[in-house]
């Protein structure tokens, strides 16, 4: 799905907001000049309330006690720094960002599709939260995501379930307030630099599996976002180079 280029398309898909129950976050979208209401989820307190939530359900499911956690695509760092708070033993948290944005935590800035700059086998919790969907080569950042953990990782996906094309729809939209509307981005830069690639849940899965991850459970699917948490690890008896699997094809995203 390519992104809104014409404000009269932003227009139209209001009615699929508020078809779906989401017209109450939405306030004059066509104008893009109006704020979220501060009780919506999209706002900076918002995003705050929800990286305390999934930073606790993350510790819950993977234990308290981390030597080394990267998170891809974390932004500036809201979910790294709930998982701080929460008391956990991490001795290093690393975000991992195409623009270093991260206030309060190491960031490394890296290019789409290059390799991660970390170690064969030495990160024990890698998280993609949100933003693999982004990622314009998908395949190589399994990969890459795969050879930084150790056997016995872990690995947390955070991800639309996305089965529609009005799905997309929803999605892009969604991208688009968060950035234009409530982040004050230009809009013109934000349809320049936007990409995203979303997938059914069963492809999240069958990537990650045909990578060499194993899936360890997931959440149920939550709200009209279609958002589901997965849960998968490395095996300990795969070697750590991802290189030396055979892989079953696919695309390079």
């Amino acid at each position: 799905m390519q992104p809104f280029r014409e404000l009269d398309q932003i227009k139209k898909v209001s009615s699929i907001l508020a078809s779906i129950g989401l017209k109450r976050d939405v306030v004059v979208l066509s104008e893009l000049n109006s704020l979220i209401p501060k009780s919506s989820p999209y706002t900076i307190e918002g995003e705050r309330l929800r990286a305390e939530s999934q930073a606790l359900g993350i510790a819950e499911a993977f234990g308290w006690n981390w030597p080394y956690v990267v998170e891809i695509g974390g932004g500036k760092g809201n979910l790294l720094h709930a998982l701080s708070m929460e008391g956990l033993g991490t001795k290093r948290m690393v975000n991992v960002e195409v623009q270093g944005v991260s206030t309060w935590c190491d960031t490394v800035e890296v290019v789409q599709g290059q390799p991660l700059p970390m170690k064969d086998g030495e990160v024990d919790i890698v998280i993609l939260s949100m933003s693999l969907h982004h990622v314009h080569f998908q395949k190589k950042m399994i990969q890459e995501c795969y050879r930084i953990l150790r056997p016995g990782g872990s690995l947390y996906l955070r991800e639309h379930n996305c089965k529609t094309n009005r799905d997309r729809v929803l999605y892009d939209t969604i991208h688009l307030m968060c950035e234009v509307v409530c982040r004050k981005k230009n809009y013109f830069d934000f349809v320049k630099s936007y990409h995203a690639r979303y997938r059914k849940k069963s492809e999240w899965d069958d990537k990650f599996e045909r990578h060499g991850f194993t899936n360890d459970g997931d959440e149920p699917e939550k709200g009209p976002l279609n958002v589901v948490e997965m849960y998968y690890s490395k095996p300990y008896n795969i070697p750590l180079n991802c290189d030396t699997l055979v892989f079953s094809g696919g695309d390079i995203t």
